[in-house]
């Protein structure tokens, strides 16, 4: 059985036009002293995954040994990898409009809005929505 709340959550996924689920790996917790290593992002529509666009970052800064053990991303994985300044754009323009899905998004966001993208979109935070639960 369904319950009324899962239902009425289902048909809001199903009717937005389009929705990007967001997560980021970085070296710590402090968007202003820390930075970004990953960004992966899927463009969804309805249960359809549209496209995703996903890269490594250098973050121009040695991955503390513990951050490499939590997220698997180690320095010699980000060596060669583009600076944020390269692909913030191009992430940007991924994502559009569209509203930002993630557990703790805000989190990511607060590292990402340093660089003047993702000011306006509407936030769907699923550690939030299950916390109603």
């Amino acid at each position: 059985m369904v319950c009324p709340k899962q239902h009425r959550t289902n048909d809001i996924i199903l009717f937005m036009s389009s929705i990007v689920a967001l997560d980021i790996e970085t070296t710590g917790l402090d968007p202003q002293k820390d930075a970004i290593t990953e960004i992966g992002a899927v463009r969804f529509n309805g249960r359809r995954v549209e496209n995703e666009w996903t890269t490594l970052i250098n973050p121009n800064r040695p991955i503390p040994a513990m951050i490499s053990a939590l997220t698997g991303i180690t320095n010699e994985m980000v060596r060669n990898a583009p600076p944020i300044h390269s692909v913030i754009h191009e992430l940007a323009d991924f994502v559009g409009n569209a509203p930002v899905l993630g557990h703790s998004v805000r989190f990511d966001l607060s590292f990402l809005q340093r660089y003047n993208i993702l000011q306006n979109n509407e936030v769907l935070d699923t550690y939030e929505l299950a916390s109603v639960l």
